[in-house]
């Protein structure tokens, strides 16, 4: 569904260099320490950064040669954080995501899927709430429902639970792993390795802009690698036993 080939970018004194590709029905986790390129790797996938040397495609079509509203209608993507400049109720939010297929004005199906998207995400209760009433978690699930009103093959995630309570972050990973299950492919970027590793059929991790592992969350390499792109001392080894 995606594919990278060869793709390099530059930023001052980074450089993020990868190689791979992305396949239909893929729960892929990209993990790293802080500035290892994993923001700026979703960025590229759909093609809000373009890469210095390399090739994106998407559906075997180079990434470029879409336009916004073609790769909206393919890829939704939630960043780590929208300033919303106006307080919206949740549902008028959720409709919002409707935007890459009805343009000028919503038809009576995008209010159908944002219902749905509501549904799907448990919080239909809160439909006709304002966002400034919405705890972090209720926000949280408000912005992956605006996602999922999208209606796309492929969904980005940039930290998805990045400050929420243990019980959100178990709740929003319920959530992606079900939609999954039914066949959405998801690519999520996460900080919170030791639950997100339960879900995540794919790990990538990133060290310096480069891939040093690629393959199952399960694998003896991937506690090596970890230890070894974090830093964590022999004496500090006990926080992988998970992984083991």
């Amino acid at each position: 569904m995606i594919k990278l080939r060869d793709v390099k970018f530059l930023r001052k004194n980074f450089e993020l260099k990868v190689n791979f590709e992305i396949k239909k029905g893929e729960f892929l986790g990209i993990i790293g320490p802080n500035g290892s390129g994993k923001t700026t790797l979703l960025l590229l996938m759909c093609n809000i950064l373009k890469p210095n040397d390399g090739e994106i495609f998407l559906f075997d079509k180079r990434i470029e040669e879409y336009s916004r509203l073609e790769i909206g209608r393919r890829i939704a993507f939630l960043p780590q954080r929208i300033d919303f400049i106006y307080d919206f109720k949740v549902f008028d939010t959720i409709l919002m995501g409707r935007y890459p297929h009805s343009v000028y004005c919503n038809k009576k199906e995008d209010f159908e899927i944002a219902e749905k998207a509501l549904k799907d995400c448990g919080i239909y209760h809160l439909k006709d709430r304002y966002l400034s009433e919405l705890s972090g978690g209720e926000l949280q699930l408000t912005r992956i429902a605006r996602a999922l009103a999208q209606s796309t093959q492929i969904l980005l995630l940039d930290e998805p639970a990045q400050n929420l309570d243990i019980n959100h972050i178990i709740q929003i990973f319920e959530l992606l792993k079900k939609l999954n299950e039914e066949g959405l492919t998801i690519i999520c970027t996460s900080h919170e390795i030791n639950i997100t590793l339960n879900y995540f059929k794919r790990i990538i991790l990133l060290d310096e802009g480069k891939i040093v592992y690629d393959g199952e969350p399960s694998s003896e390499d991937l506690a090596r690698n970890l230890r070894k792109t974090f830093k964590i001392k022999d004496e500090f080894s006990w926080v992988l036993g998970v992984f083991a």
